[in-house]
């Protein structure tokens, strides 16, 4: 249908521009600064600190979650599956860049968080 076709091309964006701030924040934080100073007002300077490379790096992971999450639904794929899905790819892009930018100990409270979110999306099966 054309709502899922316009769900489908909003997920590439949000897929790829999350991931691009996330690989960005890890690997190319002058790039990343460079961004972030042309969408600065007032002639602001960015300095790319290990917690503002955490914070890009979190925004990426969370826009590609989303991403996930509207491909799952444009895909067909029910809602809870879709949200269960989104919600893991998170946590996998999340916690593998809060460990390479030596924030591990945010990788502890992910999978907690995601226990919690995945306990409270589970529906129970027909007997």
């Amino acid at each position: 249908s054309t709502e899922m076709t316009a769900l489908t091309r909003a997920s590439y964006v949000l897929l790829a521009s999350g991931l691009l701030f996330a690989v960005e924040a890890v690997f190319a934080p002058e790039l990343l600064r460079m961004f972030y100073d042309l969408v600065a007002s007032g002639g602001t300077t960015t300095v790319m600190s290990p917690a503002a490379r955490l914070g890009a790096a979190l925004f990426g992971a969370l826009t590609f979650g989303w991403g996930v999450t509207l491909r799952q639904i444009g895909g067909g794929d029910s809602v809870i599956k879709a949200a269960r899905t989104g919600i893991i790819a998170w946590c996998v892009v999340d916690s593998a860049a809060s460990m390479a930018l030596g924030y591990a100990w945010n990788t502890v409270s992910n999978l907690g968080f995601v226990l919690v979110l995945l306990l409270l999306l589970r529906v129970p099966r027909r007997a």
